[in-house]
């Protein structure tokens, strides 16, 4: 598929997930969330990003002769914080979610839809990301006296992003 612009895409929030565990293995994958009901966040103008660090460890090795060399190793994964920007509706059900999402200690299921859903094909579908995550912060944003209010939030990724390709059916 050919690159596409971020225009079109459609963030929704689901229900709690509790995580999987990694060390024996645990990754998410979409039948995971095939029973989820989701609630679309609206009036989205910027969704942040979903990146993935490693967290990297470094050990200093002695030798007495003074050769000393430095050691790296991957420790862990580090999935990031998406930052969600939309525009303020008190009326939207999915940003009540998010609001209600910060009051919870858990982590919940979110989808991204991109708007790369191909033009032909029996039962085309876009791209999706799906990932479970911790809402961490909620906020208006008010700015300069001529702008919308916004609203903004912040997602700790835990666990692995689901990626899924567009597909023509």
């Amino acid at each position: 598929m050919a690159i596409f612009a971020t225009s079109g895409s459609r963030l929704f929030i689901g229900g709690v997930k509790t995580p999987l565990d990694s060390n024996a293995g645990g990754q998410w994958s979409e039948s995971d969330f095939a029973s989820e009901t989701w609630q679309e966040i609206s009036s989205l103008e910027s969704l942040g990003s979903l990146l993935q660090n490693a967290v990297p460890s470094e050990y200093t090795m002695p030798a007495i002769d003074g050769s000393a060399q430095v050691f790296r190793m991957k420790e862990a994964i580090d999935r990031g914080i998406m930052e969600i920007l939309c525009g303020l509706d008190y009326a939207d059900a999915g940003q009540v979610a998010l609001h209600s999402a910060l009051g919870s200690l858990s982590n919940f299921a979110f989808k991204l839809e991109f708007g790369d859903t191909p033009p032909s094909g029996s039962d085309p579908a876009p791209s999706k990301r799906i990932f479970i995550g911790l809402v961490v912060s909620v906020g208006e944003v008010f700015d300069q006296a001529n702008s919308l209010m916004k609203l903004s939030a912040s997602v700790a990724i835990n666990g692995n992003i689901v990626r899924i390709n567009a597909t023509t059916g």
